[in-house]
């Protein structure tokens, strides 16, 4: 049981004379009182919880012999709730007390506590005026039998002429032999009880010195015990004590005493010593340990091999050990090299590499070596690390080339990048303007897949500098407002064509209302979703992708974004899962081709969610779907809706600019004709320079309202003629737009903060007159619709009952699905159900608007799609009118 639950009352005993202890079945203590603490020279701490055995020293008054309290309850059945006992009790301090015992058992119900309680009485006064110690003689004897009974020592003398014993009666108790005459007995008998590995020597050294070989008597031995198997160690010396007349010796006296104690922890201490040896020996260090006076008193042969020492080679001090390695080391000090500083205080230690001048390292360490709260001496332990080194001198090295050739790479990228740029830009900048000007079909379509397939080259373009950028750590963040839902909505518009196409169910699902704005990169952001949702769209063949995203409310103004792409697609295999995520990988039947891509945009996806602070993770089985989740933590919320960000992407066919003077700044002539022809269309002003100087003279003579300028020109770049109109009080509220490769914008418009905005080059016609609206006076126009109207020709009433089934059946049914999902294949059958019906009726209006839908199907123009449904239903509703008159 707990101590702590024994809760016994001590109070009246501890104000007695008796000393008390409560101890259970097991012998260990539960309480005591103060008198018995006194007895014991033990706090109440050190005795409650230990074994009574243990700490408590009882011993038999008359034989000396240890009293064990727990095997005495056994054996004597009278011990118990009798008259008392007198034992000798010795304290901690080796104070000696004769006491009277007395033993009771005690039961306890309510504490569930069974066990003894034993309580001592001081009798040693009492003992003492009862012996005849009156005397001198009798008080020196009692204190002598005293003295060796607590030492177990044994008084003998030995006559050489008769060669027998005669032994003090405590020898009977030393070795457990009661019987024993202690007058009578020979050598022999006294070999007879010696271990036999230990005979041998016993009698040695007492012939050697009754020989007279030796000058003193001592000799250590094992004694055999008959009642048991326990070991116990003696020791016994003598002297000559009588000599006859002619000076012989004819007596020794000396003693045995027990020193299996002292022989113990002698045994222990060299077992100590040989694991240590051994375990120096054994380690892969060369240890060396050197006293305060400077000798070596420990060393291994290690360490010998370790400085080519020769093992006939004596290391006794320090100067021997420097004298076999400073060959091997520069300096004047070898301890001085292996501390690599001078140490300022013994306690001080030291780890440190050294080169040694024949091509090898070694690890040094230094630190004091403490005894008892006392420095003896230092150890120095040396490993070999060559090895180690020189790997990571060729890591290093590999390193460093590795550095070098990605340096390179981006290098060769960033120029690429510009180079290709470039022409790209003229690509994609006129396309966009033929698809505004051409009036053919045929010709838009072709200038339409040259737009697209501009901007598929772009965007793979910007995939591989993107990740380039990344590894090498230079793309940065830019937080801005977001309306988290707009976004979401916006990216959703560019797949929601291309899923209904493959008729998939495409939804976007707000797990909880969310009128919140988030600060937060919306372009990286975008690019995120924007590869998942592609990702899940092209491995889906049937089924639904599903945007689900949410804010997850972190603290007043900080939330945690969520959103999950799901799919019902092919899946992943478990084995892939884990690679999915890196460099141009794909799953593993995508060797056949059968899905595009470069295999970057999930590595790039991870990457910027990364740099986010959050990750990109995902679940998925094979043939059973995936989940791809987006997690991006601690995001700042803007409730104040004054903090919506300017709009975006407006349309260019629906805004008008007031007359303006702008300035475009580029050394490249195709470029600058590209802006030219886009802005030019809308009613302003341009002005052209191809370098700095004719810029700042321009500038200074038109003063511009707007500033179009490129990055990357010669002798004065777009930094520092951007710096050049800041300084100068004329022109400096004009703002700048810069153009030019992204990298080197971002990092312009970051660092310097000269530019009012940036348009990364390919210019997109949308963002740029979106950017244009926020510095020049615009406004917007409704757009006017284009369409013809629909009119009902007379010729047409033949067979009007039969065309109205066909309308009410078959059309109308198919524009109806087309509302709700605008499918391709349901888009071809009403473009040819309303050719078979203006073939069958010879109605003209429902072929012109059959050709329009198939224009605006290969255009993917759905605004327009779906005003030609509602021509459809227009005209059903006029011509039932038409009927009617």
């Amino acid at each position: 049981m707990e101590n702590d639950n024994l809760e016994l009352d001590f109070e009246a005993l501890n104000s007695s004379e008796l000393g008390a202890v409560v101890f259970d079945t097991d012998g260990i203590i539960h309480s005591v009182n103060d008198q018995l603490s006194v007895f014991t020279d033990l706090s109440k701490e050190n005795l409650i919880g230990e074994s009574i055995s243990d700490k408590i020293n009882f011993y038999d008054p008359d034989s000396g012999l240890d009293v064990d309290i727990l095997k005495w309850i056994d054996s004597e059945d009278d011990a118990l709730n009798q008259d008392s006992t007198s034992l000798l009790l010795i304290s901690e301090k080796g104070n000696e007390f004769i006491v009277s015992v007395q033993i009771n058992r005690t039961n306890d119900q309510q504490l569930n506590f069974s066990g003894y309680i034993l309580s001592i009485e001081n009798r040693t006064n009492y003992y003492s005026s009862n012996t005849n110690t009156n005397t001198n003689t009798n008080e020196k004897d009692y204190m002598f039998s005293v003295a060796t009974e607590n030492g177990k020592i044994a008084m003998w003398k030995y006559d050489l002429g008769t060669q027998l014993f005669k032994v003090d009666p405590f020898v009977k108790t030393l070795f457990e032999r009661s019987t024993i005459n202690t007058d009578h007995l020979n050598l022999e008998w006294l070999l007879g009880l010696i271990y036999d590995d230990d005979r041998e020597m016993a009698e040695e050294e007492f012939s050697s010195f009754v020989e007279r070989k030796s000058y003193k008597y001592k000799s250590t031995f094992r004694i055999k015990f008959d009642t048991s198997d326990k070991e116990r160690w003696f020791l016994t010396t003598g002297i000559f004590s009588e000599w006859d007349l002619d000076g012989a010796p004819v007596t020794m006296v000396g003693y045995f005493q027990d020193i299996t104690d002292l022989k113990s922890k002698e045994i222990s201490l060299q077992k100590q010593q040989s694991l240590l040896k051994a375990t120096i020996e054994s380690t892969a260090s060369g240890i060396i340990v050197i006293d305060k006076f400077d000798n070596i008193i420990l060393s291994n042969h290690k360490l010998k091999r370790m400085w080519n020492i020769s093992d006939e080679f004596d290391l006794s001090t320090k100067d021997d050990f420097e004298f076999c390695v400073k060959k091997y080391l520069s300096g004047e000090s070898c301890f001085g090299k292996f501390a690599d500083r001078d140490m300022g205080s013994d306690m001080e230690q030291t780890n440190n590499e050294i080169e040694l001048n024949n091509g090898r390292y070694f690890e040094c360490y230094s630190g004091p070596q403490i005894m008892d709260n006392t420095i003896i001496g230092r150890i120095w332990s040396f490993r070999d690390i060559t090895q180690r080194k020189l790997s990571e001198m060729e890591i290093r090295t590999a390193k460093e080339a590795a550095e070098s050739a990605n340096k390179t790479k981006s290098a060769f990228l960033a120029n690429i990048s510009h180079e290709i740029r470039t022409p790209l830009n003229a690509i994609i900048g006129f396309s966009e303007i033929l698809e505004r000007k051409i009036v053919d079909d045929d010709l838009l379509n072709y200038s339409t897949s040259i737009t697209k397939s501009g901007h598929t080259l772009l965007a793979l373009i910007n995939e591989i500098l993107d990740l380039s950028k990344i590894d090498a750590g230079k793309l940065t963040l830019q937080s801005t407002e977001v309306n988290l839902r707009k976004l979401i909505q916006d990216v959703a518009q560019i797949f929601k064509v291309q899923a209904e196409e493959k008729g998939l169910l495409f939804e976007t699902i707000e797990k909880e209302y969310i009128q919140d704005i988030i600060l937060t990169d919306e372009i990286r952001l975008k690019q995120i979703l924007i590869n998942l949702i592609g990702n899940a769209i092209k491995f889906t063949s049937s089924g639904f992708v599903q945007v689900e995203y949410f804010l997850e409310k972190d603290s007043k103004d900080r939330s945690n974004l969520l959103i999950r792409v799901k799919d019902s697609g092919i899946g992943i295999e478990e084995s892939q899962l884990g690679d999915i995520f890196e460099d141009f990988k794909q799953r593993d039947d995508q060797e056949n081709r059968s899905y595009e891509g470069t295999g970057l945009g999930l590595a790039i996806s991870q990457r910027l969610a990364n740099l986010m602070g959050g990750e990109v993770t995902v679940a998925s089985k094979i043939n059973d779907g995936s989940v791809f989740s987006v997690y991006i933590p601690d995001l700042h919320v803007i409730n104040n809706e004054s903090y919506l960000p300017k709009e975006i992407l407006l349309n260019p066919n629906e805004i008008v600019f007031e007359a303006a003077k702008v300035l475009l700044v580029d050394g490249n002539n195709s470029d600058r004709r590209l802006l030219k022809e886009i802005l030019i269309s809308y009613n302003l002003d341009i002005y052209e320079a191809s370098n700095g100087k004719e810029a700042i003279d321009l500038a200074l003579q038109i003063i511009p309202e707007l500033i179009f300028m490129d990055i990357e020109m010669p002798e004065v770049d777009g930094c520092e003629l951007a710096k050049l109109i800041r300084e100068n009080d004329i022109v400096k509220h004009i703002p700048i737009i810069a153009t030019s490769d992204p990298s080197i914008v971002y990092g312009s418009y970051n660092n310097d903060h000269f530019f009012d905005y940036y348009l990364s080059k390919p210019i997109h016609l949308n963002e740029l007159i979106t950017a244009v609206s926020w510095f020049l006076k615009c406004k917007k126009i409704k757009k006017t619709n284009t369409l013809k109207s629909v009119n009902i020709e007379p010729a047409a009433y033949h067979n009007a009952e039969q065309l109205i089934l066909q309308l009410e059946n078959i059309v109308l049914p198919l524009v109806k699905e087309i509302q709700k999902r605008h499918a391709s294949l349901t888009i071809k059958a009403v473009i040819k159900e309303l050719l078979k019906l203006s073939e069958e009726h010879g109605i003209a209006q429902l072929e012109e608007i059959a050709l329009g839908i198939q224009s605006d199907f290969k255009k993917f123009d759905i605004e327009n799609l779906t005003k030609k449904m509602h021509m459809i239903t227009d005209f059903y509703a006029k011509y039932i009118k038409s009927l009617k008159q």
